[in-house]
């Protein structure tokens, strides 16, 4: 009877060990998960890791910047996607787009075929990974002005941490060259808003969400119309301030749909 008694007590040990062992190589194991989007960019920054963490321990010092550094490693664990092109023949090739402005009866086509006579046919850009670019400055700065904006807007207390993160947060739109654009744009446009805040029309504490327009027209950064909500059908425009820092814009304009006849040379007002 105590022979059984002690294989009892012996498997009881054994099992309690074995549970115990698990878990401590799952609590291990979900650690690592948690940290290694984080874990796996500060490596893949190589010489550029220390630029990284001078962000995360700015940040980490006041308690009161508890979601600044939460902002900051949201976005050093996504840096790793996104890159820009930079080079000679790159920045010759813009020269298209001054042309374009003074060019008196030439239509694109032509303009695009003068720059490849004097600048050669356009090579694969240099690309330039973020996470291996980026310094401190730059991320505190545009974290800082991110929050700023967010926080002293009215609109701000509607944006949950999460939207803030996706929408508000990144440093730029696609893959134009790194610049400190967020200062400047406040300084030049917010007293717009200031005049908005003022205003005995509009609610400004709790604005409406539209869920659908059409436009008459429209600008968009990125070369694509699907943001300015146009109406049908939409005709290109083309502007002579065609940039956002180094981001193209374009414009367009609507008329109505046209039935047969030359429907490509856009003759028709809206």
């Amino acid at each position: 009877m105590m022979k059984k008694h002690r294989i009892y007590i012996r498997f009881i040990l054994v099992l309690a060990f074995f549970l115990l062992g698990w878990w401590y190589i799952g609590k291990c194991f979900l650690e690592e998960k948690l940290i290694s989007s984080l874990e796996v960019a500060l490596q893949s920054a190589e010489d550029n890791e220390g630029e990284l963490h001078k962000v995360i321990r700015h940040y980490q010092k006041y308690p009161a910047d508890s979601l600044k550094y939460k902002a900051a490693c949201f976005l050093i664990e996504n840096i790793p996607f996104y890159f820009y092109s930079e080079g000679e023949q790159l920045e010759n090739y813009k020269s298209y787009y001054a042309w374009l402005k003074t060019s008196k009866g030439k239509v694109s086509e032509q303009v695009a075929d003068s720059v490849k006579k004097v600048f050669g046919l356009m090579q694969v850009p240099k690309n330039k990974r973020d996470i291996i670019e980026i310094d401190s400055a730059y991320l505190c700065h545009n974290i800082d002005w991110a929050f700023k904006v967010w926080q002293e807007q009215p609109w701000g207390k509607n944006i949950s941490f999460e939207t803030f993160c996706e929408y508000l947060l990144p440093y730029r739109i696609d893959d134009e060259v790194l610049a400190y654009w967020r200062e400047m744009y406040y300084d030049k446009y917010n007293q717009l808003l200031d005049s908005l805040k003022t205003s005995d029309s509009l609610d400004m504490e709790d604005p409406v969400v539209v869920e659908e327009v059409e436009a008459d027209g429209g600008l968009d950064i990125g070369l694509t119309m699907i943001g300015m909500h146009p109406k049908r059908v939409a005709v290109p425009v083309h502007l002579t301030n065609n940039h956002v820092g180094h981001a193209l814009v374009i414009g367009a304009k609507t008329r109505p749909p046209l039935i047969g006849g030359v429907r490509a040379h856009y003759t028709r007002e809206r």
